[in-house]
């Protein structure tokens, strides 16, 4: 594999993560980062699924690999968008605190 082979594989498979997540996306480093809330809850889920990724702060970060496969990729991406639904649908049926007045 030559530099330029591994950063063609890198930006097809960061490409198909990004799929559906991401508007826009131009050339980008190494991995596809996402903001949201509770990255680290996010993280634990998909971990116990064997889909490894990291974050920091509020940002989850998935890096592709030349090892992996498309299908390997799109069974991630699937397990993050079931995940980022339910934390989706726990933080819509969450009170909100009304603004003082």
């Amino acid at each position: 594999l030559t530099p330029e082979k591994l950063r063609e594989l890198n930006q097809h498979q960061i490409g198909i993560l990004a799929n559906g997540t991401i508007p826009h996306l131009h050339d980008i480093g190494g991995f596809l980062a996402i903001e949201m809330e509770n990255p680290a809850v996010v993280q634990a889920t998909l971990r116990k699924q064997e889909v490894w990724t990291d974050y920091r702060g509020n940002t989850l970060r998935l890096g592709p690999a030349p090892y992996l496969s498309d299908d390997q990729i799109n069974e991630a991406v699937e397990a993050l968008r079931d995940e980022r639904r339910k934390t989706s649908a726990v933080m819509q049926r969450t009170p909100q605190p009304r603004p003082h007045p």
